[in-house]
């Protein structure tokens, strides 16, 4: 498994392709880890942690989405933390890239996205990507969406 520094490296290089002015007018922004823990510790991490009787069953159906999901920094981070979870709630190691929904408006940054995930968790069970915009997705149909796939 990569790190998230190793994770960025391979990543990063897409995300320079663009100029700042089209990383502007496309809402390409890099997110850095500590700004995705802001979100991952307490609506994730913390939520698991303070479940009562939590059901292995269920975190093996819980799925994270990143309408947004650019080269896949949010979504490695959610994985990297659920894989750390299932080991300290469960001792078990079965939490699937599978469980990952991303959304991304560039046909490239969503391949990289899904290419970069696989290759870092080194996963053959890739993480559902789709390459449209967000905004005009209903997200609780995702799934009929098959053609936007990548």
């Amino acid at each position: 498994m990569k790190t998230f520094e190793e994770f960025y490296e391979l990543t990063s290089a897409h995300e320079k392709t663009f100029s700042e002015e089209e990383r502007r007018k496309s809402g390409i922004h890099y997110t850095s880890y500590e700004d995705i823990m802001k979100i991952i510790k307490p609506c994730i991490v913390d939520d698991w942690l303070e479940r009562k009787d939590p059901k292995h069953e269920e975190f093996l159906k819980y799925r994270v989405l990143d309408p947004a999901c650019g080269c896949g920094n949010f979504l490695y981070v959610a994985f990297y933390e659920l894989k750390q979870l299932e080991k300290k709630l469960f001792d078990k190691d079965e939490y699937s890239l599978s469980q990952l929904v991303g959304i991304e408006y560039d046909q490239k940054t969503a391949v990289l996205c899904k290419k970069a995930l696989m290759e870092a968790f080194e996963s053959s069970d890739p993480p559902f990507i789709f390459c449209a915009d967000a905004l005009a997705l209903d997200w609780s149909k995702l799934a009929s969406y098959k053609e936007f796939l990548v």
